[in-house]
């Protein structure tokens, strides 16, 4: 008996958010061998590097294969935008996950300034993973305080707001924040 790849998926989805992560990675890994379509596999892919960062926290290995997989979505041509972003904001994580923060930092900046490719037919401009990874920066760049780190902050966070999206209110909002914590005017 066969299962098609979208239902192993599907079940690999819940076994993903009930916890149970092992069984994930190896139905994420049969998809992947299958012959389904290149969506389907960047579905599992995705599914399997997520997996692997989940069971980080037992052995840092596993970090490194989950940045394995999400280079391994990476290389694949004709990548939506939304799915090579995600791709690179999870591949950060990781770094950031066994400290690799100037790494992190590097990869979250990718996807700030990487170039608007034109749309493909229906796809709407990506805005999730960009508003995630900008904020990421300011996080670690707040974080790290130096004078130059928070100017960098509040220079993202001004980007950000000046954005049609989500959350430019409220980068709008931390840029004012780290002014006037920090003591940082326009010049």
């Amino acid at each position: 008996l066969s299962i098609c790849p979208e239902v192993i998926l599907y079940l690999s989805l819940i076994s993903f958010k009930t916890g149970t992560i092992a069984l994930v990675v190896h139905d994420a890994a049969e998809i992947i061998e299958s012959e389904s379509s290149a969506k389907i596999k960047i579905l599992a892919l995705m599914l399997k590097g997520k997996a692997l960062y989940e069971q980080g926290a037992m052995s840092a290995d596993k970090i490194t294969e989950s940045i394995k997989v999400f280079d391994q979505i990476l290389s694949i041509s004709n990548l939506r935008v939304t799915d090579r972003n995600e791709a690179v904001f999870r591949k950060a994580k990781s770094y950031e996950f066994i400290a690799q923060n100037t790494k992190s930092l590097e990869l979250y900046y990718q996807i700030l300034t990487a170039p608007r490719p034109p749309l493909s037919q229906n796809e709407q401009p990506e805005m999730n993973w960009h508003f995630k990874a900008g904020f990421e920066c300011i996080r670690i760049l707040t974080k790290r305080g130096t004078s130059q780190d928070l100017r960098a902050a509040i220079i993202i966070s001004d980007q950000l707001s000046e954005m049609k999206g989500p959350r430019s209110q409220e980068a709008k909002a931390i840029s004012e924040r780290l002014k006037l914590e920090n003591f940082i005017w326009d010049d």
